[in-house]
């Protein structure tokens, strides 16, 4: 599985970018847990990053 941009061309995996998406991902991670799979990297959240942020400034938000 190759973890990048959504957008790239090649990348399996990209980033979560709404509560939606992370409540699925999440249920299905406890599911799959509960029944016996092993958690072997992650497993938390990063910081919230607000809306409109981005690589453009070093505070993680865009002026």
């Amino acid at each position: 599985m190759r973890l990048g941009n959504s957008l790239a061309y090649g990348a399996d995996m990209g980033s979560l970018v709404g509560e939606r998406q992370l409540e699925t991902v999440t249920k299905h991670v406890e599911e799959a847990v509960a029944k016996g799979a092993t958690l072997v990297a992650g497993g938390g959240q990063g910081p919230a990053v607000s809306a409109g942020a981005g690589p453009s400034s070093p505070s993680g938000t865009r002026s």
